[in-house]
């Protein structure tokens, strides 16, 4: 234990060191015609891993689905499930769980998360990981979202009723 300690420390040190560069501290560079500093930062330029490549196997995005919520009655949510190519369904596997699901999912959107998957999947970059894409809840009467409620509000309610997905 005293060992990992040591070597948590030392990494978070080198991290440090290579951030800094002589007396000034590197930041992130965005791309050229992006928002700049002052603007609203959610959108990035595509990587390579974003765009689909030859001969990298597809994984499955299945759904969506219904889900009613135990925490918020009277709503529910739509989500999917990413499978990925080559799953093995008598093999472990880890489980990332994307809110606001369909942004992540949209194919020609800023995030094409199936695609991120299936090509960090396929190098070996990340282990094997089924995607739950998961969209803001709606009042199942009259369609409005709950998604202000459910994210913005401090507590657990909102964890506490998602333990059936």
């Amino acid at each position: 234990m005293r060992r990992q300690g040591k070597l948590i420390l030392c990494s978070i040190g080198l991290a440090i060191a290579l951030v800094i560069v002589g007396n000034e501290v590197a930041t992130a560079q965005r791309a050229p015609g992006g928002p700049g500093p002052s603007e609203f930062d959610a959108f990035y330029s595509l990587g390579p891993d974003s765009l689909p490549r030859e001969g990298v196997p597809k994984g499955e995005v299945r759904g969506p689905f219904k889900l009613p919520s135990k925490a918020y009655p009277g709503a529910e949510h739509n989500y999917w499930v990413y499978v990925p190519a080559r799953y093995d369904a008598s093999q472990e596997v880890s489980l990332m769980v994307f809110h606001d699901g369909a942004t992540y999912l949209k194919a020609d959107g800023f995030y094409r998360a199936q695609n991120v998957l299936d090509n960090l999947t396929y190098r070996g970059d990340i282990p094997m990981i089924i995607g739950a894409f998961i969209d803001p809840g709606v009042n199942a009467a009259d369609g409005k979202s709950i998604r202000q409620e459910e994210y913005d509000l401090l507590g657990d309610r909102y964890t506490k009723g998602s333990t059936r997905c």
